[in-house]
C-alpha cells in the first residue's frame, strides 16, 4: 500500500512540474485517470520504465560486484 501511495504521490508531483492545470508556466494538461501510473523497475541486467502502459526496455548494462555500471 505504501508503494501505491508513493507512485501516485511521483505521478501527481510530475503532472504539477509540467503545470498541469495548477496554473504554472508549462502546458496544461488535465490530470491523470486513476489507472494512470509511472514507475521504473531496475533488474540486474536490464531497466524497465513503465509509463502509461507502455513497456520501453532500456539497454541492459553489465554490473561489477562492487554495483558499478562498466561500460
Amino acid at each position: 500500500m505504501k508503494l501505491v501511495r508513493w507512485m501516485m504521490a511521483l505521478t501527481l508531483g510530475l503532472v504539477s512540474a509540467c503545470g498541469g492545470g495548477d496554473g504554472g508556466t508549462g502546458p496544461v494538461n488535465p490530470p491523470p485517470p486513476a489507472t494512470q501510473t509511472l514507475a521504473s523497475v531496475r533488474f540486474p541486467s536490464t531497466t524497465l520504465s513503465l509509463t502509461a502502459g507502455q513497456v520501453t526496455t532500456l539497454t541492459p548494462q553489465a554490473i561489477d560486484q562492487n554495483g558499478g555500471v562498466i561500460a
